[in-house]
């Protein structure tokens, strides 16, 4: 006699609760932990990578700026230097003198802006960090070590030298 439909599932049903009798029903917990764990690692060292990346770059191109922003006020320094000698040249044309020095007073005023130091003044002590000495001189008037003229004024920018003053220095 043919079997009826639900004799052959039933049949069916216990084959396979056979076959799988010594199989677990999913995936072992701990492996699944311990890939959990192995990828959660992951995910923080590369996140760890790439905050210390972007800390990198931003001190790699904060320093750039400076160096780009100090080598572009040191070329201008010439410029203000041939300044400074027109302001200390004598002229009978007033206004000439009074735009030399509206001028020169402009620089100045960018410079303070832009955080640019001048280095070296008269009196001042003598500090070779910061001043070139290329002439010494006695001067009873002044203490040791002092500077007693200043050639070239010096600049800084934050703490970077943009150029050493030129000066003398009494003994």
């Amino acid at each position: 006699m043919p079997k009826k439909k639900d004799e052959a599932q039933t049949e069916h049903d216990v084959e396979i609760v056979e076959e799988t009798a010594g199989q677990t029903n999913g995936p072992d917990p701990i492996a699944l932990a311990a890939e959990r764990d192995e990828w959660r690692d992951k995910t923080m060292r590369v996140a760890a990578e790439y905050e210390n990346f972007r800390k990198r770059t931003a001190r790699e191109r904060e320093t750039l700026y400076s160096e780009i922003r100090g080598d572009a006020l040191a070329q201008l320094l010439p410029v203000y230097d041939n300044l400074l000698r027109a302001a200390a040249q004598p002229t009978d044309d007033q206004a000439y003198a009074k735009g030399v020095k509206l001028i020169l007073q402009q620089w100045q005023d960018i410079f303070a802006k832009l955080g640019v130091t001048p280095l070296g003044e008269v009196g001042q002590p003598f500090d070779p960090n910061f001043h070139e000495a290329v002439a010494h001189t006695q001067d009873e008037s002044r203490p040791a070590n002092t500077i007693a003229e200043v050639f070239t004024v010096g600049f800084k920018l934050n703490d970077k030298i943009l150029r050493h003053a030129v000066v003398r220095v009494a003994n």
